[in-house]
């Protein structure tokens, strides 16, 4: 018999995705996803989120439990990160404490 996996292990990119556009959506922010990035330089992240009261962007690269990132999207991330901005790489095992935190930051923020 085989081993049980975790609920963490199962969840796909694509359920993470909406999971965390739907959280976001709960947060307040706006967010930009390209549906065909074919055409596109590739590694960008999958996400780029902005809330409209604060201003805060957060850019996110959202991966399976054992996806791995390409180097593309490692450069990618690290420009982005040297450049002073919010970016994340989030795995469903996130989802409980630093995807929440992050998007959830914003709903005390007044008008």
């Amino acid at each position: 018999m085989g081993q049980a996996r975790s609920v963490v292990e199962v969840v796909s990119e694509a359920e993470l995705q909406a999971n965390v556009i739907e959280l976001a959506r709960l947060g307040g922010w706006l967010y930009f996803h390209d549906n065909d990035s074919r055409r596109n330089r590739a590694g960008f992240p999958d996400l780029v989120f902005v809330h409209p009261m604060s201003g805060r962007t957060v850019y996110a690269e959202l991966k399976s439990a054992k996806g791995k990132l390409r180097p593309e999207q490692q450069q990618w991330i690290d420009a982005l990160y040297r450049g002073g901005h919010e970016v994340y790489v989030w795995r469903p095992e996130d989802w409980p404490v630093l995807v929440q935190r992050v998007l959830l930051a914003e709903r005390g923020v007044a008008a």
